[in-house]
């Protein structure tokens, strides 16, 4: 299972490179993996998020979002 994921990944990051700018995609990509393996591995219940963690998360998702809005 964790293969099909990881190959799933690479399919959609190539159909968003195909969309958008590569300066634009890859830093979002990158962040969005932090994101994702933060909120799956506490959904799974290895280890609950940290206040920290949980800064952590507010800071990149806004930084992303702000990429975002600047894109346009």
């Amino acid at each position: 299972m964790p293969f099909v994921l990881n190959q799933l990944g690479s399919v959609l990051f190539c159909y968003a490179l195909s969309l958008s700018r590569v300066s634009l995609v890859v830093p979002i990509v990158n962040a969005g993996t932090f994101l994702i393996t933060a909120v799956v591995s506490s959904a799974l219940g290895e280890r609950g998020l940290s206040p920290m963690s949980c800064v952590g998360i507010v800071l990149i998702a806004t930084g992303s979002a702000l990429m975002l809005i600047e894109s346009d």
